[in-house]
């Protein structure tokens, strides 16, 4: 994906943009900007109730004249299908207010910040739109305006003024053809569409109102160039508008007529889920194990009222098939994954792929490893539904099933600990890790061991947050100590004691981590409990966690 294009639940892999220190309010300018532009957004539930009958009407009218204009304006090319039929059937304003929160909720690319920066940059694009493609109507609503939102800025743009001469080339119908003004953008990848897409836009009028062409490309002026490929005979036989465009001479897929046809229509619509047979293997709760795999979330509390989850995704190597590409063998997963909660609603759903590479020296050894999938959703405390669908690329194969996936509500007022990661490594971050790395966690990297099995050789890793700790008066610290226990029924195999809290990290404002690497060598294969405990020395508070694993 580009840099600059939006994240979606439904192209692919997700971005995290990279904040700067006037991002925060340059996104609150952005939202302004956007209200100011197309309308007040989604109206709020009105909470003043009013005992004149004719206007409570008149108030009723306006409110739904508001949510059809959030849903036909503000985010007219971004809803889905699905999503518009849902918020149809809503009967109530709060019932719209939840759908509204939930549309912008599944499109967040890391809910592990407070922007959301799918909606800043969906605002900021409607901003930009308005400023250079308005002619006659708001730029947002031009053919342009709304490819810019929908896709983001191109890769490139040739821009052919009025009178010039297009050399269509081998990419259109040859020769040279006098035209109207036009631009044509080339964007590299759109997930949906394919490769190398060139969208073209013509001015027919010369008022700087640009039009996406569709199939029969309206661009010429003139038929010069067709009549030097076509005898005389042969063109009475075809309208003038028929001849504009015809791809004579192209040996590019993706420009010939029915192709040209299909991309228009791709791009009058929202994003797609891209693996649609594994979307359709799911609804039809078609469960099946091709090849194992384990799934887990792992609830952080990063935010007040929603916790972060890491939800993961592990697959055993030596059971996907390799291809050979170059110099590395290469395996490449599918990945489609629905959240709902109890009440059928919606809470998250998106597909993605992933390639797992290794050199010819190393593939042995890495036969031996897992492949881990993680993508961050934002869930609030509750019990829901978690169906996925994962294909091996390469051998066909897929697996197919379904869970629950549990978000404990966070005690409030009180000490408390989120559930713990066991891990395979927990590693600080540098400055050479790329931001948008799917196992960072704040300050540090986190790979889980999904499974939680682990080898007569491994260490356990482990990471956890600390939540509410009480601060000493004179040094705005807390003082807290942590206890690692791994237990087997009722006896304890391993006991780590840290009185002075040396495995507790600050990782941002009234948050704290622990992390600790535990030696298993000793302990014979079976199944075990870890249990951390940890205690306040200022608060008098302590809370403790556990988590299950297996040493073979």
């Amino acid at each position: 994906m580009r840099p600059n294009a939006i994240p979606s639940t439904d192209a692919g892999r997700p971005l995290i943009l990279s904040r700067t220190p006037g991002a925060a309010w340059r996104a609150a300018l952005a939202t302004v900007t956007l209200l100011a532009l197309i309308g007040a957004g989604a109206p709020a539930v009105a909470q003043k109730k009013t005992d004149d009958p004719e206007a409570a009407k008149k108030e009723e009218r306006a409110m739904q004249e508001r949510w059809r204009q959030w849903m036909e304006t503000e985010v007219a090319y971004i809803i889905t299908d699905e999503e518009k039929a849902l918020f149809n059937k809503l009967s109530t304003d709060e019932e719209r207010d939840r759908f509204v929160e939930d549309f912008w909720r599944r499109r967040d690319p890391d809910p592990r910040t407070a922007e959301n920066e799918y909606k800043i940059e969906y605002y900021r694009r409607i901003a930009y739109a308005n400023d250079r493609y308005a002619s006659g109507i708001p730029g947002w609503k031009s053919d342009r305006g709304r490819v810019y939102i929908t896709l983001g800025p191109p890769d490139s743009i040739e821009t052919h003024p009025a009178g010039s001469y297009y050399a269509g080339g081998l990419t259109s119908h040859g020769g040279s053809t006098l035209t109207y003004p036009m631009q044509v953008w080339t964007y590299r990848r759109i997930p949906w569409i394919g490769d190398d897409v060139r969208i073209e836009f013509v001015d027919k009028s010369s008022s700087g109102a640009f039009k996406l062409l569709s199939g029969p490309l309206d661009r010429a002026d003139t038929l010069n160039a067709m009549t030097t490929l076509m005898s005389e005979e042969m063109l009475t036989r075809y309208d003038a508008s028929d001849l504009v465009y015809l791809p004579i001479g192209t040996n590019r897929p993706q420009d010939q007529l029915f192709e040209r046809f299909e991309q228009y229509a791709a791009l009058q619509h929202a994003p797609k889920i891209r693996f649609d047979d594994l979307k359709q293997r799911v609804s039809a709760h078609a469960y099946t194990q091709s090849f194992p795999l384990a799934v887990q979330g792992y609830p952080l509390w990063m935010l007040p009222e929603r916790a972060v989850v890491p939800l993961s995704v592990e697959v055993e190597n030596r059971h996907l098939r390799y291809d050979q590409k170059g110099d590395s063998y290469q395996a490449r997963l599918n990945v489609y994954i629905l959240i709902e909660a109890l009440d059928g609603r919606i809470m998250a759903e998106f597909d993605d792929d992933t390639v797992s590479a290794y050199t010819p020296n190393d593939f042995d050894r890495r036969l031996t490893e897992k492949t881990v999938y993680q993508r961050f959703v934002l869930l609030p405390a509750g019990r829901y539904k978690l169906s996925l669908a994962v294909k091996d690329m390469v051998s066909g194969q897929i697996t197919v099933r379904e869970q629950s996936l549990h978000i404990p509500a966070l005690p409030a007022g009180e000490l408390a600990l989120s559930g713990l990661i066991l891990a395979r490594t927990v590693l600080p971050a540098t400055a050479k890790d790329d931001p948008a790395n799917p196992f960072l966690i704040g300050a540090f990297k986190v790979v889980p061991n999904v499974a939680a099995t682990y080898r007569a050789d491994d260490r356990l890793a482990v990471y956890g947050q600390i939540y509410r700790p009480a601060r000493a008066e004179d040094s705005q610290r807390p003082q807290l100590s942590v206890r690692f226990e791994i237990r087997q029924g009722d006896a304890v195999r391993l006991t780590v004691e840290d009185p002075a809290g040396r495995s507790i990290k600050l990782d941002g404002p009234d948050r704290y981590v622990f992390m600790r690497g535990l030696p298993l060598a000793e302990l014979a294969p079976g199944r075990y409990e870890l249990r951390v405990t940890v205690e306040d020395a200022v608060g008098g508070g302590t809370a403790s966690t556990t988590s299950r694993f297996v040493k073979e």
